[in-house]
């Protein structure tokens, strides 16, 4: 509970202090249940704007195109590194089956992808600068995986060249060593990533803890 109130007081902390250009010390020293801070926002859209206070950072994936390939699934993975110390989260993943009505088969805790197209995340708020890239990396590939691994969240249906947003993803944790991964249902079929927003911040040791 002493790591949860640790992590809970920084957080405040950083957004209180933001907020009211305040300088010195902690101006939330103690965070407990007989002490709620609570700001309200006037809209979704706004509240956006004060992850930069919070410490989190949200991040678009810009686009990837995989062709069919006859002997290769086409795979998409969302992974972060082990030693990142941060957690991510999915916002939005937008997909595409560009050339047939295909499917998706969403999986966690499947074997690593091979090396292909990477890309990190850009900031969707340019006060993170131009050079700051996203823990969270995002690999694109055609890999012959015989028997698909980990356990499948989801399978969903890609109808011919329509964007797909696959909403049973959004809210899903990525933690370090750990990865997402988006599977065409056959082989031969060509797969598109329009687009993907997610967040990231620095994890707590607590929120680390395996249950």
């Amino acid at each position: 509970m002493a790591l949860f109130n640790e992590s809970l007081e920084g957080r405040f902390s950083r957004l209180i202090g933001g907020l009211h250009s305040m300088k010195g010390p902690n101006p939330t020293p103690q965070v407990t249940p007989e002490i709620t801070h609570v700001i309200h926002i006037s809209d979704d859209y706004d509240r956006k704007t004060h992850h930069y206070l919070e410490g989190s950072t949200r991040y678009g994936s810009g686009f990837f195109n995989l062709a069919a390939d006859a002997t290769h699934f086409s795979v998409l993975d969302f992974a972060v590194n082990a030693t990142a110390g941060i957690l991510a989260t999915i916002e939005q993943i937008w997909v595409k089956s560009p050339a047939a009505v295909g499917a998706l088969d969403m999986r966690t805790f499947a074997v690593a992808v091979a090396p292909g197209a990477t890309g990190n995340g850009t900031p969707l708020d340019t006060r993170e600068g131009t050079t700051k890239k996203s823990a969270l990396v995002v690999t694109a590939q055609n890999t012959a995986i015989v028997g698909k691994s980990g356990g499948q969240i989801a399978d969903q249906k890609l109808e011919n060249n329509v964007e797909t947003r696959l909403f049973v993803l959004e809210g899903f944790v990525i933690s370090p060593g750990q990865h997402l991964t988006l599977f065409s249902d056959v082989i031969n079929a060509a797969l598109q990533l329009t687009g993907a927003i997610w967040r990231e911040r620095a994890a707590n040791p607590a929120e680390l803890r395996v249950s």
